[in-house]
């Protein structure tokens, strides 16, 4: 799964003609998201920008350009403190709450973990910092068995 904030960039995607091809919930948000009392607290919003196919995310129903409300029970801020709550995760799973949609993605976090390595072969990407964070806090004896 591939998230980034909500911006012109990510709504141009759509091509030329973004603002009027782009999810008309995107360009609400991407234009008055800071109006919105739920988002008092938040510097962007993030959205689900792409699903790497995966057996690790086969059976997540969740639509792309979904707007992330939570990790783990906890508002999400910003990409970075999206990052955050991921690296501190320390439960069997992983939960991703998103916005008005009440879709919730569920990955086991050992599995995420396993997955993440062929994934980024796979489709030639970068390690995700949080799974790289929860890789190596495993691999000092942390905390991944609470």
């Amino acid at each position: 799964m591939v998230f980034e904030t909500l911006s012109r960039n990510y709504l141009e995607t759509w091509g030329d003609e973004w603002a009027e091809r782009a999810p008309l919930d995107l360009r609400y948000l991407h234009r008055f998201w800071e109006f919105e009392p739920e988002f008092a607290a938040t510097k962007g919003m993030i959205v689900l920008a792409a699903r790497l196919p995966h057996a690790i995310n086969a059976y997540i129903d969740v639509p792309l350009g979904a707007v992330v409300a939570k990790v783990n029970g906890s508002e999400v801020r910003s990409l970075q403190h999206m990052q955050s709550l991921l690296s501190a995760s320390v439960g069997e799973f992983v939960t991703i709450e998103f916005w008005e949609n009440g879709n919730v993605a569920v990955l086991d976090r050992q599995q995420a973990l396993a997955a993440d390595e062929e994934v980024a072969k796979t489709y030639r990407v970068t390690r995700s910092p949080w799974l790289t964070t929860l890789d190596q806090r495993s691999d000092d004896g942390g905390e991944e068995d609470q």
